[in-house]
C-alpha cells in the first residue's frame, strides 16, 4: 500500500479512537486550562493562577460550553449502541495494522519444489 494511504488510514483510525473514547473532550478540557493559566498568571501570582485554574469556581466561558456540550451528548447517546463490525471496518483495520503485525510470507506451490 502506498505510504501516503496508509498515512491516511492511520490518522482516520486515530480520529475515530479519539471520538468514541471522548478524547475530544479531554483535548479541549487541557486547552481550556493552559489558556485559562495564561490569562490568569498576567496578573496574579502564578500559585494563585494555578489554584483558580483548577479549582472549579472560576470556570471561563470555554470550561462551560465544554461542561455543556458533553452533558448533551451524554442526553442523545443513552444506551450505548453495539455496530456490527462491517467489511469497511475490517479493511481500514487491515490497512492500519498492516505493518505492525507480522505477516508470513505467502509461498506457492512452485516454491515448495
Amino acid at each position: 500500500m502506498p505510504r501516503r494511504l496508509q498515512m491516511i488510514a492511520t490518522a482516520l483510525a486515530v480520529v475515530a479512537i479519539c471520538s468514541a473514547t471522548g478524547a475530544h473532550w479531554a483535548l479541549l478540557q487541557s486547552m481550556a486550562w493552559l489558556r485559562m493559566l495564561a490569562v490568569y498568571a498576567q496578573d496574579r501570582p502564578i500559585a494563585q493562577a494555578v489554584a483558580e485554574t483548577f479549582d472549579g469556581e472560576h470556570p471561563c466561558e470555554l470550561c462551560v460550553a465544554i461542561k455543556e456540550a458533553k452533558k448533551q451528548e451524554e442526553q442523545q447517546r443513552g444506551a450505548p449502541v453495539e455496530l456490527p463490525i462491517t467489511l469497511g471496518c475490517k479493511l481500514l483495520l487491515a490497512l492500519v495494522a498492516k505493518d505492525s503485525l507480522p505477516v508470513p510470507p505467502v509461498t506457492t506451490a512452485e516454491g515448495l519444489r
